[in-house]
C-alpha cells in the first residue's frame, strides 16, 4: 500500500492534457496530490467555433512501486515498461478527473486512444458555402501538436498562476447546477469541494473500492442525461443503491409472517438512506418515494421518458418536467455519495493513495 507522503524519494511527475466544456474559473490544487489549471503551451491549437473542449491540465504523481505491482500480459511482452506507465496514467487521470466531476456540475474528461470517427477538420472556420466541397475525413480524438511531448515533461508541480476558481456556498450550488448547459459561465466548486477529497482520501482500501464503483455510475448518469435519459436515471440509482448497500451491509431483513422469506424493504431502505445523508424533510420523503416509484416503472414495465427521442413531439411543459427529473435525480446521485463520505471521514493520520 502506498501513501501519499511529500517526501517520497521516488516520486515522478506526470503532466496530461484533459478537458472541460466550459472554462475554469482559476487554478486549483490540491495539497500533494494533484493540481489543475488552464493549458496555455506553446503552439497549442486553439479555435473560435462556439461549442468547444477546454484543455486544461492535470498534474499528478507516481512511485516506482505503484508501476512494479501493475500485472502485465503478455500481449504485451517486449514493452512491459510502456504498458505499466500508461495504465497507470489512465487509472491516476480517471481517478483525479472522476472525483472533479462528481463533486462539480461539470464534466471532465479525456480522449482515449481507440477513440475515432468520420468528421470534417474544421481548418477554416468561417468556411461557409465552402462546406459543399469538403469531403469527411478519418479522425483520431487526438489533441496534439509538435511542442507538446516536451511541454509534458516536468520535475515536480507547475507554480500555478495566483487565481483560485471561485467557491460557492454547497445549498446553493447543488440546487442551481450548471451541468456544462450555460456556455457563457465558468466552472465553479461547493466549499465542501476539499472536505470530500479529505474523507475520500482517509477510506479504506474497501470502502474506497466502493466509492470508485458508486462515483463511475453516477458520473455516467451526469455525462447521459442529455442524450439517453433512461440510461441516465439508471446510472444514478445504481449509483445510490451502491451505496445504500454498503450502509447496510450490517442489515438483518425481517421475516414475513405468512411464507418465512426474508422481508428486505428496499424501497424504505432507500428512502431512509436519502434522508440520512441528503436532508429530512416531509417535501423530501414525497420527492425520494416519486422517483423510486419512477425507477420501478423503467426497470420492471420499460416505460421512457417522453423526450428520450432527440426530437420528440412532446409539449414544452412535459420537457421542463422531465428535464427537471433527470436534473434532480443525477443530482441525487452525486450528494448521496458526497455526503456519505464526508459524514462516514475517519481521522486517520495517513492518506492512502488508489
Amino acid at each position: 500500500m502506498t501513501f501519499y507522503n511529500s517526501n517520497m524519494p521516488d516520486k515522478q511527475f506526470k503532466r496530461e492534457i484533459v478537458f472541460t466544456k466550459l472554462p475554469l474559473s482559476g487554478a486549483l490544487r490540491y495539497k500533494d496530490i494533484f493540481q489543475l489549471f488552464p493549458a496555455d503551451l506553446k503552439g497549442m491549437p486553439t479555435t473560435k467555433t462556439a461549442h468547444k473542449h477546454y484543455p486544461q491540465i492535470l498534474e499528478y504523481w507516481y512511485t516506482n512501486d505503484e508501476l512494479e505491482r501493475i500485472k502485465v500480459e503478455e500481449l504485451f511482452s517486449g514493452i512491459e515498461d510502456l504498458h505499466r506507465l500508461t495504465s497507470l496514467s489512465y487509472r491516476k487521470t480517471d481517478l483525479f478527473l472522476g472525483l472533479l466531476t462528481l463533486t462539480t456540475t461539470n464534466r471532465f474528461f479525456t480522449y482515449r486512444p481507440d477513440d475515432s470517427r468520420w468528421g470534417f477538420p474544421l481548418i477554416d472556420e468561417n468556411a461557409g458555402s465552402e462546406m459543399k466541397k469538403w469531403s469527411s475525413k478519418w479522425c483520431f480524438e487526438w489533441f496534439m501538436w509538435p511542442e507538446l511531448p516536451e511541454q509534458l515533461k516536468i520535475d515536480g508541480f507547475t507554480e500555478l498562476p495566483s487565481t483560485h476558481p471561485r467557491v460557492l456556498p454547497w445549498d446553493h450550488y447543488y440546487t442551481h447546477p450548471n451541468f456544462d448547459e450555460n456556455i457563457e459561465s465558468q466552472i465553479k466548486f461547493a466549499n465542501i469541494t476539499l472536505q470530500f477529497f479529505d474523507s475520500y482520501f482517509e477510506m479504506d482500501e474497501e470502502t474506497r473500492k466502493v466509492l470508485n464503483s458508486a462515483i463511475s455510475s453516477a458520473n455516467a448518469a451526469m455525462e447521459f442525461m442529455h442524450s439517453r435519459k433512461k440510461l441516465a436515471l439508471l446510472s444514478a440509482f445504481t449509483a445510490i443503491e451502491t451505496m445504500v448497500n454498503f450502509d447496510t451491509k450490517d442489515f438483518k431483513p425481517s421475516k414475513c409472517e405468512k411464507c418465512g422469506q426474508d422481508i428486505f424493504k428496499i424501497s424504505a431502505r432507500y428512502r431512509d438512506f436519502l434522508l440520512k445523508y441528503i436532508g429530512d424533510s416531509q417535501a423530501n420523503k414525497k420527492k425520494f418515494n416519486s422517483y423510486y416509484n419512477l425507477r420501478s416503472k423503467i426497470v420492471h414495465t420499460g416505460q421512457e421518458f417522453k423526450t428520450e427521442k432527440l426530437f420528440s413531439e412532446v409539449d414544452e411543459e412535459t420537457k421542463f418536467q422531465e428535464r427537471v427529473q433527470i436534473a434532480e435525480i443525477v443530482m441525487m446521485s452525486k450528494l448521496a455519495i458526497i455526503f456519505w463520505t464526508i459524514k462516514n471521514r475517519k481521522k486517520n493520520e495517513t492518506v492512502v493513495n488508489n
